[in-house]
């Protein structure tokens, strides 16, 4: 009928395949690799990454804090493109994300489309919010406004220890 899909996708399922059979296909356009959800051409949207970025981080509770994320800090950069879930998927597991990004725009927009909840004016602003959250057990997403290499150094010249620490600046 006129609403039926004119293509049907898999990516990325090869069984049992080696990596010199993977290449033929892939010179055959007949797959692709693809890492987490945007591998494939079509648009994939902010629920896929929220969904990837939310289960990557069970996992790590899953193996670290014993199945559980509330009461724990995620410090992490970029809010951009797929950053931007960082926070969500982290508040949505019950912890806090504290979330540097270069750009005040993209701050903003994160704020307002519900991915953040607060912006913090400083580091130690930062540290401070996420310390109190933590120890009420309440999720919140908290962005900061500079450059994450400058602030990460920042964070470990004051002794700052988070439960877990990555980067996502797509």
């Amino acid at each position: 009928h006129r609403l039926a899909p004119r293509v049907v996708m898999a990516n990325t399922n090869i069984m049992k395949a080696t990596w010199p059979v993977f290449y033929v296909l892939q010179d055959k356009n007949l797959t692709m690799f693809a890492q987490y959800t945007a591998g494939p051409w079509e648009y994939i949207g902010t629920q896929g990454v929220i969904q990837g970025t939310f289960e990557t981080l069970g996992a790590v509770g899953d193996q670290e804090f014993g199945g559980s994320l509330v009461g724990r800090i995620y410090f992490t950069a970029g809010l951009g493109g797929m950053g931007r879930n960082q926070p969500r998927a982290m508040t949505m597991h019950g912890g806090v994300c504290v979330v540097v990004d270069a750009n005040e725009t993209i701050i903003r927009r994160a704020l307002e489309r519900g991915f953040l909840d607060v912006q913090a004016s400083s580091l130690p602003e930062a540290i401070e919010m996420a310390e109190e959250a933590k120890a009420k057990k309440k999720p919140l997403g908290i962005g900061i406004h500079g450059n994450a290499a400058d602030l990460f150094s920042q964070a470990l010249a004051l002794g700052w220890k988070p439960d877990v620490i990555s980067e996502m600046c797509p």
